[in-house]
């Protein structure tokens, strides 16, 4: 119990979060040199700032202190700063198989993407154009396939809703609606879902960019400590607390990873204040 409110102070406290899971003790950080305020690469204009962007020197400030934090919270901390690795890959004949695993191939045709990606050796994400042809759209008139958040204007709506509102003497606002649809323009898939698409008869009609990962679940220790807490707080009312707790950390940290940050400006520190207000009154 101390480990795991401990571990909540950690994240409440540093506003980051590290693998507490693991037996190692090591933590692994890399720098991008623009957003941690590098001093080597970048030696003028460190002082210049804005309400939406911090200096370069207070960039490297805080990413100091959160380095010392995690020192001092036990851990053996190993660095890289991103010009570091440009200097690495420069002097050395960089093959990382496992985090690109066709690092190999710097030039492809769409044709051989989209053909990779349906064998299944290339695995990420995508941007695409896509549609369902016109010989499939009866087939998929009940659903559509292709799930996209969009705009929604009046002249979008069918003959149903327009008599509704002529009926109701009520006015269409364009809203944003997660809606089905037959097409969907620079849409950004995850390749199992693209193949899927294919293999049922949909079109891609151009490719914009491909993002490649190995396919690991990163996250599996996280999962299962979460999981399990909650599943031993639904079996013994004396872990409620504890399940609970975990049920928060797994969704704020589902919902901070996807965050826009950049909309929260100047909100920041209520956010983590009355995050921790809700942490400490469910312990």
């Amino acid at each position: 119990m101390n480990e795991l409110l401990n571990y909540i102070s950690m994240i409440l406290q540093c506003r980051f979060m590290i693998e507490p899971f693991r037996t190692s003790k090591t933590v692994y950080q890399f720098h991008g040199c623009w957003f941690h305020g590098c001093s080597l690469c970048h030696t003028t204009r460190r002082d210049i700032s804005s309400k939406e962007t911090p200096s370069l020197n207070q960039k490297l400030d805080k990413t100091k202190k959160i380095t010392e934090y995690i020192r001092n919270s036990g851990y053996t901390v190993i660095e890289m700063w991103e010009c570091e690795w440009r200097a690495f890959k420069r002097r050395n004949d960089v093959r990382n198989s496992y985090v690109y695993p066709t690092e190999h191939i710097f030039r492809m045709t769409e044709r051989e993407l989209l053909r990779y990606v349906l064998d299944g050796s290339m695995f990420g994400v995508i941007e695409i154009d896509i549609n369902v042809p016109d010989s499939l759209k009866s087939h998929f008139e009940e659903m559509p396939p292709i799930f996209k958040n969009t705009i929604v204007e009046e002249k979008d709506i069918g003959d149903h809703m327009r008599e509704y509102l002529l009926s109701s003497k009520k006015k269409f606002k364009n809203t944003r609606y997660l809606i089905g649809s037959m097409f969907a323009t620079k849409i950004l898939l995850i390749t199992p879902l693209l193949k899927w698409y294919i293999e049922h008869g949909l079109v891609v009609t151009k490719v914009y960019q491909f993002v490649e990962f190995n396919p690991q679940r990163a996250f599996k220790p996280f999962e299962e400590t979460v999981t399990n807490d909650r599943r031993a707080g639904d079996r013994d009312p004396a872990y409620k607390v504890i399940a609970d707790t975990s049920k928060l950390i797994g969704n704020s940290f589902y919902g901070y990873t996807i965050m826009n940050k950049s909309k929260c400006w100047g909100c920041h520190d209520l956010y983590w204040r009355q995050k921790v207000d809700v942490v400490w009154k469910g312990v």
